[in-house]
């Protein structure tokens, strides 16, 4: 069976977006991107950045696609912004897995956008995942097929419970 036969279709499509790319092939375009979909229920959207006009209202204006005129509005910013489908973070390189593992900074959006007790996380290569779940107090199921990959995953994970993250968003 697919995975989508076993747990349904995604939800959302999103894209991490790299601006320092890598090459694949000479006859392809240089990668600056990888597709993330995510399955199951999502919380709200308002995970981003701080939203530096929370608590302010703002005027709208009257005009509206596929209406003529809709009459004075207020719009009041709520506290952090709205995520975006394309997220852009820098590759994290200095992993054990190079260029593979993902930025802890983008799992820790995805985390909070999912907003579920528990994750489920078919590819977890270095464990990025699950110390995002460790620091956001989330469930975590990881599977990995690479047993060296696996085993190098668990040594992270037992080094983090070990060290523990004292600096969360600097990473």
């Amino acid at each position: 069976k697919s995975l989508t036969d076993r747990i349904g279709e995604p939800r959302i499509e999103m894209i991490w977006h790299f601006a320092d790319g890598r090459w694949v092939s000479s006859k392809m375009p240089r990668i600056t991107h990888e597709n993330i979909l995510l399955f199951g229920k999502t919380d709200s959207a308002e995970v981003g950045e701080q939203n530096v006009l929370y608590g302010q209202k703002i005027k709208k204006g009257t005009a509206s696609i596929g209406k003529d005129k809709l009459g004075k509005r207020i719009y009041e910013p709520k506290k952090r912004k709205h995520i975006n489908s394309v997220l852009a973070y820098p590759r994290n390189v200095s992993s054990e897995l190079g260029c593979w593992s993902k930025p802890l900074n983008l799992i820790y959006t995805l985390f909070e956008f999912v907003n579920h007790p528990s994750v489920f996380d078919p590819f977890m290569g270095s464990a990025t995942g699950a110390i995002a779940a460790i620091e956001l107090g989330m469930g975590y199921t990881g599977i990995e097929k690479n047993e060296d990959v696996f085993g190098m995953a668990c040594k992270r994970v037992e080094r983090h419970l070990r060290q523990g993250n004292l600096f969360r968003g600097a990473c």
